[in-house]
């Protein structure tokens, strides 16, 4: 059996397999499924899980949760926020071509975004938070 933290692994896994051929004419690009930061890329992705709720009725759990694809971009602040939305671009088409994850979400839809700074200041950042509904029952 499937533990709740494989799906989400899994999940974080299909998503970086479904946005990074997208990104690969980037020659400074890499996608992680975690949380951090890099110092010796240009431009890098994280993506993670932010929160979650899990729901059971009667046998059946089922959660709705955050899936948090942050970008990031050393590009200068006068054209980071161009930059980012460039990327944003190619990661949402990807993930409109396989709104289900290849069949591992019965949901999947982009539910808000967010321009900030990295938490160290050296890089601009855009968040794109989706909105996940999966089942953690086999």
């Amino acid at each position: 059996m499937t533990t709740p933290s494989e799906r989400r692994t899994n999940i974080r896994k299909q998503v970086k397999d479904i946005i990074s051929p997208s990104l690969s004419h980037m020659s400074n690009c890499k996608v992680f499924t975690a949380r951090g930061e890099s110092n010796d890329l240009e431009d890098f992705v994280c993506v993670y899980f932010d929160e979650g709720d899990r729901f059971k009725k009667h046998s059946l759990v089922d959660t709705e949760a955050e899936l948090v694809i942050r970008l990031n971009t050393k590009a200068d602040p006068r054209s980071a926020d161009a930059r980012l939305d460039q990327i944003a671009s190619y990661v949402e088409l990807a993930l409109e071509a396989s709104p289900s994850l290849n069949g591992s979400v019965f949901e999947l839809f982009n539910a808000s975004f967010n321009y900030a700074d990295s938490p160290s200041g050296n890089y601009s950042s855009l968040e794109l938070t989706y909105r996940v509904q999966y089942s953690d029952s086999e």
